[in-house]
């Protein structure tokens, strides 16, 4: 869904937050709720790629840190190793 409304129809990220998050307040079920609200959060507020926030969320709440990548968007995360 980010990815469709953010490239596709060009929303911006504020605004892709709010409808996603919108959309969770429906009654559906998803996996790990709250790493998905935190990426949401790291999406537009670092302004991340969902699928990078997705990822540090999911380290940070497992606390599976640190990170180690080659992408360098991850330099200013004290989570991440960027080799």
């Amino acid at each position: 869904m980010v990815y469709v409304l953010e490239r596709i129809y060009d929303i911006p990220k504020t605004r892709v937050r709010e409808m996603i998050e919108s959309i969770l307040t429906l009654p559906v079920e998803l996996e790990n709720l709250d790493i998905v609200l935190i990426a949401l959060s790291l999406y537009e507020e670092k302004n991340l790629k969902f699928g990078d926030a997705l990822l540090l969320a999911t380290a940070k709440v497992k606390d599976i840190i640190p990170i180690y990548t080659f992408d360098t968007d991850f330099k200013k995360f004290r989570e991440a190793k960027v080799i």
